[in-house]
């Protein structure tokens, strides 16, 4: 392929002979005095006017190299100018991909932190379920403890429908824990008038304490509506934790109640009122107190429960706190200097910390369960045991390994009270029969001290 030439080079080559087709006509028309004179190129002219002729040579020359010049510069600009935008380019490429990099590190940054927060939040709910257990323990059961709020919400359902009449589930301060189902007309009304549910709020209160006071059901007219409502405290282990309120309905042999002032007091139209105590359910005080009787009863029962599911749930941490300290003395009994080995009813082996079971050649799977005349021989066995005020310290036997190697050994029996029953361990010491019992018995005790 043919080379093309250098365009600045073209461009200065052809800026020469269009400056002199400019300069020469003016230098004739100057030679001629104002007319172009062809005689004026003559050699003798020229010889005479030879500055002119280098004026007329130099002037398109010094042009072309201006031209080749500027090209040049130009061409150099372009050429900046095009490094410049495909640096931009690549700058604006990394950019874009520091961007997505930083938007990614961003987002696995808030699931981090979504994570971390509910981690956070699991950690919190279980500390905050064990602070309030041990809590329960110490100041008594606590209504989540017994039931959980879906029971309550179907035994609340299931009173309302057999009995006919309102029932609601208040806490020990008059708070509402489940609403109240069968609400009459009457107190709905009264109730959404901001003086009348405060009153009710009140008289249930007291209704509330009055009966976890005497520990009994009680019942009363209410203050605010005339209607009658009873009250049944359930108490565990002697604290309040709850009280089922029914009712809502006419007494037969009662009074009717001033609806003019209760419609006044609560901005309610008295013929309105009075609708809707008319359609309120009617009953004598008999069959009121039977009905308050029969939940009274179930509550009764409820509260039997709840207090068995308590102390149950307080056997059961007592246990785990049991087990926990169990773990810590077997921990530091497990990695204690002294060998020891726990035996059961038939002197086998229940358990060996790693001194013994590296004394005696077994691991710990291959060790229980075996009697000790297989992994200790003896002659006074027997003896060991007997429990006679009379029998040595410590005795003399050899190690029976798996690797059938025997080794000398002294065995000191000692018994220990654990719930109450006698449990039988072993102290075993490599070598023979020590001069004396101190050597042992200062081991023993430091070993004791460490398990507590």
């Amino acid at each position: 392929m043919k080379k093309q030439p250098d365009r600045t080079l073209r461009q200065a080559v052809t800026a020469f002979p269009v400056t002199a087709v400019v300069i020469w006509p003016l230098l004739m028309l100057v030679v001629g005095k104002g007319h172009i004179n062809l005689a004026a190129l003559s050699d003798l002219r020229i010889q005479s006017d030879w500055p002119l002729v280098v004026l007329g040579l130099a002037v398109p020359a010094v042009l072309s190299i201006a031209v080749y010049l500027w090209a040049t510069r130009m061409k150099q600009m372009r050429a900046n100018q095009q490094k410049l935008h495909e640096e931009l380019s690549r700058s604006n490429s990394e950019l874009t991909v520091l961007r997505k990099r930083i938007d990614h590190v961003i987002s696995e940054k808030e699931q981090v932190n979504e994570l971390l927060s509910r981690t956070t939040t699991k950690v919190r709910i279980q500390l905050t379920r064990l602070l309030q257990s041990s809590r329960t323990r110490r100041q008594g059961p606590e209504l989540s403890d017994c039931i959980d709020d879906e029971r309550w919400k179907g035994f609340q359902i299931v009173l309302a429908e057999a009995l006919g009449v309102a029932v609601a589930l208040n806490d020990s301060s008059g708070g509402q824990i489940l609403h109240c189902q069968n609400t009459s007309m009457t107190c709905q009304l009264i109730q959404d008038s901001t003086l009348g549910k405060q009153e009710c709020f009140w008289f249930q209160r007291e209704l509330g304490e009055k009966a976890a006071h005497q520990s009994k059901p009680v019942y009363k007219f209410c203050t605010a509506c005339g209607l009658m409502c009873g009250a049944v405290p359930l108490v565990v282990a002697q604290k309040h934790l709850a009280t089922w309120i029914v009712g809502q309905v006419r007494i037969e042999s009662a009074s009717e109640p001033d609806l003019a002032d209760i419609a006044i007091r609560c901005g309610i139209p008295q013929d309105k009122l009075s609708a809707s105590l008319q359609s309120t359910r009617m009953m004598t005080l008999n069959e009121f107190e039977l009905m308050l009787a029969s939940v009274w009863h179930l509550t009764e029962e409820t509260a039997e429960r709840c207090r068995l599911t308590w102390q149950l749930s307080g056997i059961v941490m007592d246990r785990r706190e049991v087990e926990k300290q169990l773990r810590l003395v077997w921990h530091a009994l497990d990695n204690c200097d002294t060998a020891f080995v726990f035996l059961g009813s038939n002197k086998e082996c229940l358990n060996a910390n790693k001194a013994a079971r590296e004394l005696l050649g077994y691991d710990e799977n291959a060790l229980k369960n075996k009697r000790v005349d297989e992994f200790l021989q003896m002659e006074c066995l027997e003896q060991m045991f007997s429990g006679e005020n009379h029998v040595p310290s410590e005795y003399s036997a050899n190690i029976v390994s798996l690797q059938k190697k025997e080794a000398p050994l002294r065995v000191a029996p000692r018994q220990v009270l654990i719930g109450g029953k006698k449990q039988t361990y072993l102290i075993l010491r490599p070598g023979g029969i020590a001069s004396d019992d101190t050597d042992i018995d200062v081991c023993e005790s430091k070993a004791m001290r460490v398990s507590c």
